[in-house]
């Protein structure tokens, strides 16, 4: 039996894979946009057992709770393929379009202002008892020369004392905030450590187009 593979470059193309372990699944992107709350659900059902899995992405809007200035956790694309892979869809999402002007502009700004990554961040806190650690996803720009050189690995989670350090010393910002704001979006970047102007050349066509 062939084994079914998918590329996908956008979320909305999602209902159209199927499964390799069962036919009774059934994949969908239910997208939400209002003042309130502004998201897309991609969620698994199954015509016997009901929903087995959903996972909202590219999240936005007061509905949602941050706090203490750090992002509330979003799933990434990866963690969502990797849910999916186990229920028998083997997908790649890679992603056409260019990022929009507005965000390039933002990023031309931090290149600017010497911040020369870009990664999407696992900050490290204590939990509700001692013995417990809690870990909460955020987008932040850094300045190499200013941080320890862990921050260049990806799966390194930034002690939170360690990280606000960082922002007081103005080599790091949390660009999650105003993410939410403008609606930009950083999914694309899964857990990887990005250079801000590897980023702006793989744009440079809109660059161009727009000097």
């Amino acid at each position: 039996m062939t084994t079914l593979r998918y590329r996908i470059t956008s979320w909305d193309e999602i209902g159209g894979c199927l499964s390799n372990n069962d036919r009774g699944y059934h994949l969908h992107c239910i997208n939400i946009n209002d003042e309130d709350l502004r998201c897309k659900i991609i969620r698994l059902d199954h015509q016997k057992y009901g929903t087995v899995f959903a996972g909202m992405v590219e999240g936005t809007g007061p509905m949602l709770t941050s706090s203490d200035g750090i992002n509330y956790h979003m799933f990434t694309t990866k963690e969502i393929l990797d849910e999916l892979e186990k229920f028998g869809y083997i997908i790649s999402y890679e992603r056409d379009e260019n990022l929009s002007g507005d965000q390039l502009d933002y990023l031309i700004t931090l290149d600017k202002l010497g911040f020369d990554k870009i990664r999407r961040f696992q900050i490290a806190s204590r939990g509700t008892t001692l013995d417990t650690i809690q870990q909460k996803s955020i987008v932040v720009a850094f300045k190499i020369a200013g941080v320890p050189a862990e921050w260049l690995d990806n799966t390194y989670a930034c002690p939170v004392a360690e990280y606000h350090q960082a922002v007081d010393n103005g080599t790091a910002i949390n660009i999650s905030a105003i993410s939410k704001e403008r609606n930009f979006s950083w999914d694309w970047m899964d857990d990887t450590v990005m250079s801000i102007n590897d980023i702006l050349q793989l744009n440079e066509n809109i660059l161009d187009h727009r000097s």
